[in-house]
């Protein structure tokens, strides 16, 4: 993902046949995701001293882990995690010498491409759920038809349903902080564990795809607040975590977290009514 000019004399980057001016490049640049995540990031944090203003109970998803997290640790979780963020993205864009410019149109059409990979992923989810349907028709239990439809974030079957306040809050906290955790730190790990354990390149970007897509599933089953497991919603969960994963390691972070978000907001609010 480097972004050297042809000054450097550096080869370009293979994925980027279009050399490292085009919008193709543009789009993964660190200081662009940032530019194209602040708004989320500062909605995000407005929005959770506003449920706490009002009673909401704390949030969960990996908004919620990770804000408790830093608190136990004694760290001001109100402005502790946007910081990591904004300073993991900035300390990437220096240290991979990658250019500083931001465009508006490079934000716009990122912006366009996370409307349309959520879109799919929303088609996805309906023709999965009709799917289901389809076949539990005449059965009292349509329960796991049904599931299909949640967002991406963890929205618990064991507690009080949270307002839509709480919800259009939390679907932004999923699409970037679980694109932190799951995407921009647990996927490279990944893979560079199974490179440690003599997996081929190919090989070892497949298993981390997998498995962190796995993980990202499970989490929402996890906990007092989890979800009541069942296999519809997992595997619909892994499969868009492959998904996301394929945006983030094409696209770029920025892309990965709108498509996530936006996902989100139209499953967990528009649709959810």
């Amino acid at each position: 993902m480097r972004d050297y000019d042809g000054a450097s004399n550096r080869p370009f980057d293979p994925n980027d046949p279009l050399g490292p001016g085009s919008y193709f490049a543009r789009t993964r640049r660190p200081i662009v995701c940032l530019a194209f995540l602040a708004p989320l990031l500062a909605a995000y944090e407005v929005g959770v001293i506003w449920l706490a203003s009002s009673g909401e109970p704390v949030l969960g998803g990996a908004g919620g882990w990770l804000r408790w997290s830093l608190a136990e640790a004694g760290t001001g979780a109100a402005f502790a995690l946007p910081l990591i963020v904004a300073g993991a993205l900035l300390g990437w864009n220096f240290y991979g010498h990658h250019r500083w410019e931001v465009r508006w149109d490079t934000l716009g059409g990122m912006l366009g491409e996370s409307l349309l990979a959520a879109s799919l992923l929303i088609a996805a989810a309906l023709g999965v759920r009709s799917l289901i349907a389809s076949e539990d028709a005449g059965s009292d239990d349509t329960a796991t038809g049904a599931a299909i439809t949640v967002d991406l974030a963890e929205e618990p079957e064991r507690a009080a349903p949270r307002s839509t306040g709480a919800r259009l809050v939390g679907s932004i906290g999923a699409g970037v902080y679980e694109e932190l955790l799951f995407r921009l730190t647990l996927l490279p790990l990944a893979y560079g564990l199974f490179r440690l354990l003599r997996c081929g390149p190919k090989g070892a970007a497949v298993l981390a795809v997998v498995s962190s897509s796995l993980l990202f599933a499970l989490c929402h089953h996890l906990g007092p607040h989890g979800e009541i497991p069942a296999a519809a919603p997992f595997l619909f969960r892994t499969a868009a975590g492959c998904v996301l994963a394929a945006l983030f390691w094409w696209r770029g972070f920025g892309v990965a977290v709108g498509a996530h978000a936006a996902y989100d907001l139209i499953a967990g609010v528009l649709l959810a009514g």
